[in-house]
């Protein structure tokens, strides 16, 4: 009666509307789980990215998104929700460069994921810990 439970959960709204129901003072956490599953994706459609912005410019798309999308990682394993959406913002205005410079559907595809992604990550901060302490002091930060 007196424990303290944990919900641990998708990030779905019909998930979290459940568990705000049955416990509403528990603690809700989004899995990690699911936000390295989103990130891995994103990852791999970003290595299939050409490599230059523009023909004159040097600018290395492919390799400063992988950079970003690995600093977003990070930022959200430590719970800085603020500086991954900002970041998230940076690929995002990259990727929509590069896309009015080139017709490609590779590059929009991974746009569209990116928003997805900062949507979710910006609908559910509230439940992003700090993953890394967490995990640091043997609590659980993923179902699997």
């Amino acid at each position: 009666m007196n424990r303290q439970i944990e919900f641990l959960s998708d990030g779905g709204d019909t998930v979290r509307d459940v568990q705000l129901y049955l416990s509403p003072e528990a603690n809700h956490l989004l899995d990690w789980f699911h936000l390295t599953m989103r990130l891995t994706s994103m990852t791999q459609s970003a290595k299939g990215l050409p490599v230059k912005m523009g023909e004159e410019e040097s600018v290395l798309l492919r390799d400063e998104v992988l950079r970003q999308l690995e600093r977003t990682k990070w930022f959200l394993w430590h719970g800085n929700v603020f500086q991954a959406l900002k970041v998230l913002t940076t690929i995002l205005f990259d990727l929509e460069m590069a896309s009015f410079e080139r017709d490609e559907g590779k590059i929009s595809k991974l746009c569209k994921a990116v928003q997805e992604f900062h949507t979710f990550i910006d609908h559910n901060q509230a439940f992003i810990p700090n993953y890394e302490e967490r995990y640091r002091n043997g609590e659980r930060i993923s179902t699997l």
